[in-house]
């Protein structure tokens, strides 16, 4: 029998799920903030794709991208988002980069940016990526400008409307801040160009659920808002709903046929943040 789902929150709540914590803060608080990014790959390309047995040809290939900064004291991990474009005077998008700061001082700290690149943006498939580089290396920030040089990484190209594979090492990347009159575009884009929300999904391995969309990070676009679907997988499942690490709604003993109310996070011109846990 479907049940009817009232939201309670109160604070028996909020003792209830005080055992439950997940760690946020503002990496560089450096939220529009231009990045010029460089670097080189060098590896092997197989024509016939991932799994041929065709003797590979030697590949290379250069970073030359520019990014904006996507930062919120509400992002999840010790991360920020990168907006990246092709050119620093067209607003062709070229993917995204993702940072997460693991150790260090508030000012100088080890971590890894993580890139998607495509190949040809296309509006209706803006996710779709075909190159994936991950490069872990020192970022140093003074007088609010951000500078990070690389310790080598990997890259690989599969996918995204690239019909052969590639893998590559990073030879070198480094990103440091540019001013935004040295990057034509911004005077006709905004940076961000609208707002991002970071996703967390989080069960106890028992009761579990999905969020649509998933995340981790959704691009979305100024002036539209964003609505999220919540689903569980098995019955009795109690589900914890914040919204920029506020407790917001809380679901108890809830069925895989029962119906959600659907998420709803409004363009206000701020970044974002939601975290569902299954229990």
């Amino acid at each position: 029998m479907k049940k009817t789902l009232v939201c309670l929150v109160v604070f028996t709540v909020l003792f209830l799920v005080a055992n439950i914590c997940v760690a946020q803060a503002q990496v560089t608080g450096l939220n529009g903030t231009w990045l010029k990014f460089t670097g080189s790959l060098k590896g092997m390309r197989f024509t016939n794709g991932p799994g041929s047995e065709e003797l590979g040809r030697n590949d290379k290939d250069s970073i030359r991208l520019y990014g904006c900064v996507v930062d919120s004291p509400y992002f999840f991990d010790n991360q920020f988002f990168v907006q990246l474009y092709k050119s620093k005077r067209n607003a062709i998008r070229a993917g995204a980069a993702v940072f997460q700061k693991p150790d260090g001082t508030a000012d100088n700290f080890a971590g890894w940016f993580n890139m998607n690149l495509m190949d040809e943006y296309n509006p209706a498939t803006p996710n779709v990526y075909s190159t994936s580089i991950s490069t872990p290396g020192q970022m140093t920030i003074r007088r609010d400008k951000i500078k990070f040089k690389g310790f080598g990484g990997q890259a690989e190209k599969i996918g995204g409307g690239y019909t052969g594979y590639a893998l590559y090492g990073v030879k070198n990347m480094s990103a440091k801040t540019v001013n935004e009159n040295n990057v034509p575009l911004s005077k006709y884009i905004s940076c961000p160009a609208g707002y991002v929300i970071n996703v967390k999904n989080t069960d106890d391995g028992d009761h579990t659920g999905t969020i649509t969309p998933p995340g981790p990070w959704v691009d979305v676009t100024t002036g539209y808002s964003q609505v999220f679907n919540i689903k569980v997988n098995a019955p009795g499942t109690y589900v914890y709903v914040y919204i920029d690490n506020e407790l917001k709604y809380y679901y108890p003993d809830v069925y895989p046929a029962d119906t959600i109310p659907p998420v709803t996070i409004d363009s206000d011109g701020e970044n974002h943040s939601l975290w569902v846990h299954f229990d």
